[in-house]
C-alpha cells in the first residue's frame, strides 16, 4: 500500500489542514541539536543508539507537562523512527529534533541535512529487518511530510479537544 505524505495545510481524517505557521501561536517544546559520533553516510556509531530513546523520554515529558499525554504512545514512536531515520540515512554533521505545538496540534521535526535522495516508503519484504518506519509514521500522524531537500521530516498529532477527543 503506497503512504504519500500530505502537504502542512491539507485537511485529513482528523487534522482540520490547519498547520501553517501564520495562523495558530507556537509554543516551543525543545529544540535540540544531536552531534553524531559517527560520519554522516557510516553506519550508526554505538554512542548514536542511545539517542531515540532519549528524545523519546524527552517527548513524552514534554507532553506531559502540557497535558497531552493521550498522545505520549505515538508521539513515543514518531520520534524513535524519525530520530532513527535522521541518523541512519541522514548526511548531516547534527540531527535537529523538535518538538512544537499549538491549541489544536503538536508537531515533531527531524533535521538531518540534505540528503542525495529523499526520504520515501517502501514496500519491505515479510523478512526484512526495516524499510517499516515510513509506514508508522504515516498511520499515526494525522498528517506528515518531507521538505523538497529531503533534509527535514515532520509529522502533525491533533491535540484531543477537552473531552478526550481528537
Amino acid at each position: 500500500m503506497p503512504t504519500t505524505t500530505t502537504r502542512p495545510d491539507e485537511g485529513t481524517r482528523r487534522h482540520p489542514g490547519t498547520v501553517a505557521l501564520d495562523r495558530q501561536p507556537i509554543t516551543n517544546g525543545f529544540d535540540m541539536r544531536l552531534s553524531r559520533t559517527a560520519l554522516p553516510g557510516e553506519p550508526i556509531a554505538q554512542h548514536d543508539r542511545a539517542w531515540p530513546a532519549l528524545m523519546r523520554r524527552l517527548g513524552a515529558a514534554q507532553l506531559r507537562v502540557w497535558r497531552l499525554d493521550a498522545l505520549i504512545e505515538s508521539a513515543d514512536l514518531v520520534i524513535s523512527e524519525l530520530v532513527t531515520n535522521g541518523f541512519q540515512h541522514g548526511r548531516g554533521d547534527t540531527v535537529a529534533v523538535r518538538l512544537w505545538r499549538t491549541a489544536t496540534y503538536i508537531c515533531i521535526e527531524v533535521d538531518s541535512g540534505p540528503s542525495p535522495w529523499k526520504p520515501r516508503t517502501r514496500q519491505p519484504d515479510p523478512y526484512d529487518e526495516g524499510g517499516r518506519g515510513l509506514h508508522l509514521v504515516a498511520a499515526l500522524s494525522d498528517t506528515w511530510g518531507i521538505t523538497p531537500d529531503g533534509s527535514r521530516t515532520w509529522s502533525v498529532l491533533a491535540a484531543p479537544d477537552e473531552k478526550g477527543l481528537s
